[in-house]
């Protein structure tokens, strides 16, 4: 699986990666990051609730499900149904948080090592992607040198990554949409070569 601080780093991400950020500088703001960071980590609650454990449904994470993933989703489009949001706010807000839902399947897909069942409780059938571009979070260990070299190469891929979506999406002076092109061609260059050191490690 990915690690905790990629997961949420993603819902950073997708919080600030659209136009208009600033007016969530407040604590509504600050409530709306939260959700996308629940949406973002809660397949991960399998380690705490028991009634998720994989020990409790043959070894399958169903958490690590396209279903499970829209619950939080769910419940917070409910919500803001139910506050009568405007239709412009409630539609940009969706696709924030049903992105941050899927986002934690996606990220562990990545990983190419944990097989997810995506399609449960339709299907028991687990997914694997042949190929890893992103490293499993090692053990937390302090004296754990794999811990440590895992996050470096998934910050490496992510960082860059989000950045130059985030120069792509911000605005910017007419005289500067060349240097924002650059700079984000060079951003996303680098995700690669991180992605390729990812792919490159013993599974």
């Amino acid at each position: 699986m990915s690690s905790f601080v990629g997961h949420s780093l993603t819902a950073g991400a997708l919080f600030f990666c659209r136009r208009g950020v600033k007016k969530e500088i407040s604590w509504k703001g600050g409530l709306w990051l939260v959700c996308l960071w629940g949406a973002a980590i809660a397949p991960d609650f399998d380690y705490f609730l028991f009634f998720l454990h994989k020990s409790q449904h043959g070894g399958i994470r169903v958490s690590n499900s396209l279903l499970y993933a829209m619950v939080i989703p769910a419940g917070v489009m409910g919500m803001m149904a139910i506050c009568r949001a405007s239709r412009k706010v409630f539609w940009v807000k969706s696709l924030q948080i049903v992105s941050a839902g899927f986002s934690h399947i996606l990220l562990d897909y990545l990983v190419g090592v944990h097989p997810s069942p995506l399609f449960w409780p339709l299907s028991r059938e687990v997914y694997t992607s042949p190929v890893g571009v992103l490293p499993s979070a090692g053990a937390l260990e302090l004296r754990n040198y794999y811990l440590y070299r895992n996050l470096i190469i998934e910050l490496g891929v992510l960082v860059p990554l989000y950045l130059g979506i985030g120069f792509l999406m911000w605005r910017w002076p007419r005289k500067k949409v060349a240097i924002r092109g650059v700079l984000a061609v060079g951003l996303f260059g680098l995700t690669g070569v991180f992605a390729v050191l990812a792919a490159g490690l013993s599974r």
